[in-house]
């Protein structure tokens, strides 16, 4: 499968959707906290992150304790950037094929003014990653 097959196959998306709804079982997704979990720390930290960032767990007010030296860890890692840069390319990739520019230098796109355009590390910074 090519770079630009992978953001085509809506299939992808409804797996990973689909294992993340099993997998998560002893995970409270509606408050984003687990009381007891099975395996590593580190295990748990990256689930309970992929869950957040994918939308399964909502309502949280605040990461875990146990995972706070894990987000920072991951945030201010290469593979956060590398994570950010796909998201970008992936994005860029959708707008390129669905829409047709006329290229006269006037085509423009209007976000909203939240985290999707703002970066957050710099207040996860400041407030430890908690």
């Amino acid at each position: 499968m090519g770079r630009e097959d992978q953001f085509k196959r809506p299939q992808n998306i409804l797996l990973g959707t689909l294992f993340s709804k099993f997998a998560l079982g002893p995970l409270n997704l509606k408050a984003g906290t687990g009381g007891s979990h099975s395996g590593s720390l580190k295990n748990y930290c990256e689930s309970w992150m992929m869950n957040v960032e994918m939308n399964n767990i909502r309502g949280f007010e605040v990461v875990p304790e146990e995972c706070i030296d894990f987000i920072g860890k991951y945030m201010t890692s290469s593979q956060y950037k590398a994570n950010s840069e796909k998201a970008i390319e992936g994005s860029s990739f959708y707008l390129s094929s669905c829409c047709s520019f006329k290229g006269d230098g006037k085509d423009a796109w209007i976000f909203d003014i939240d985290d999707t355009l703002l970066s957050t590390l710099p207040y996860f910074k400041t407030h430890h990653f908690g």
